[in-house]
């Protein structure tokens, strides 16, 4: 994880973009605040696909005994 002071970001911006995505983590510092630059995370589409399964009745009121519980 790198710290730069945003004066240097700010004449090497382009090419701390381009590390950022490549996966580096860089903290901008300006005087006493810092701020963390992640890169964006790859997300895997359709993970759950055939795993989960919504019941055809999920709208159905709950039972009463489950409803006092969460009120109780």
């Amino acid at each position: 994880m790198k710290v730069i002071d945003v004066k240097e970001a700010k004449e090497n911006l382009e090419k701390i973009l381009e590390e950022v995505e490549k996966g580096e983590k860089v903290i901008l510092k300006s005087k006493n605040k810092e701020f963390v630059i992640y890169p964006k995370s790859k997300r895997k589409l359709g993970i759950f696909k055939n795993k989960v399964q919504i019941e055809p009745d999920i709208d159905k009121p709950l039972p009463k005994e489950i409803i006092e519980d969460f009120y109780n």
